[in-house]
């Protein structure tokens, strides 16, 4: 897997779609989400219907390749941190393929995180991930 930070537009987003439509090329399924839509998509105070939430949290969590978009940009709360932890803990655990973008170093996304479930996160992401940080050009 990839992790890929830098500033705004430095094409992380579409390395990282680059990423996908070669896979898909390959008929290799992958699945390609903002982090914002993760948590939108299955907090259960927005999806009123918990059986769609619990079925798109297991189409996450089991793709075959998972590019998260922009991680970072969605608002942290116990939720969100318990939600991303247990996502990328489940493909830890599964060793499947998962590509993440985002504008924060990994430090900097672990201080937004804080505390020991930051740490815990930081250390799945880097045992998954390749850290590779995008420059301007």
């Amino acid at each position: 897997g990839l992790f890929i930070y830098g500033a705004c537009g430095t094409g992380k987003t579409m390395l990282a779609s680059i990423i996908i439509n070669e896979r898909a090329n390959r008929n290799k399924a992958s699945t390609f989400i903002c982090a914002t839509d993760i948590f939108n998509e299955l907090n259960p105070f927005v999806n009123e219907d918990s059986r769609i939430a619990r079925t798109k949290r297991q189409l996450i969590k089991n793709a075959p390749c998972l590019v998260i978009d922009d991680l970072g940009a969605e608002k942290t709360s116990e939720w969100t941190n318990t939600t991303l932890f247990d996502i990328i803990n489940y493909r830890y655990n599964e060793n499947l393929q998962t590509i993440i973008t985002s504008n924060f170093s990994l430090d900097e996304i672990g201080h937004r995180v804080n505390g020991y479930e930051g740490e815990r996160l930081i250390r799945r992401i880097k045992a998954i991930c390749k850290v590779t940080e995008l420059k301007p050009y």
